[in-house]
């Protein structure tokens, strides 16, 4: 097993595919990256290195996976609490968090634009990267 794994830190780690299931499964169970980050010991600023590097496309693809489980996760946790099945959901503090971590507005605030196509594969790589740059730079991946 890696040093990432047994949480030993050296500036000196160095990428293991072995860790992308480790991404897509904490992400899965609502981690951000920042919290994955820190449970591989490694910075964050590391992390959004190898999801923006050519060379590790699978750790990108694992990041990509693991971004759309995140969100489905609390896309979930969102649907119980309005239905009433969680005790002290907080309506307010979920919305905050939703706009926080993943770009969520009012529907009033919302730039609709109906384009009915899908991105092609450049102009997903555009978000991804500009989602990384916002998240490296302030740690706010939702502007």
């Amino acid at each position: 097993m890696s040093n990432i794994h047994k949480g030993e830190f050296s500036k000196h780690v160095r990428y293991n595919p072995d860790i992308c299931p480790l991404i897509i499964e904490l992400m899965g169970k609502g981690l951000t990256p920042t919290q994955v980050a820190a449970k591989l010991h490694i910075s964050k600023d590391r992390f959004i290195d190898w999801a923006s590097n050519p060379e590790y496309a699978d750790f990108r693809e694992s990041v990509k996976l693991g971004l759309t489980k995140c969100e489905a996760f609390w896309i979930e946790k969102g649907q119980k609490g309005i239905l009433g099945e969680l005790d002290k959901f907080k309506e307010a503090t979920y919305k905050l968090y939703m706009a926080h971590n993943f770009n969520w507005a009012e529907k009033s605030e919302q730039k609709i634009e109906s384009t009915n196509r899908v991105l092609s594969d450049e102009e997903l790589e555009n978000k991804i990267k500009v989602y990384l740059e916002n998240l490296k730079n302030d740690g706010n991946p939702g502007k």
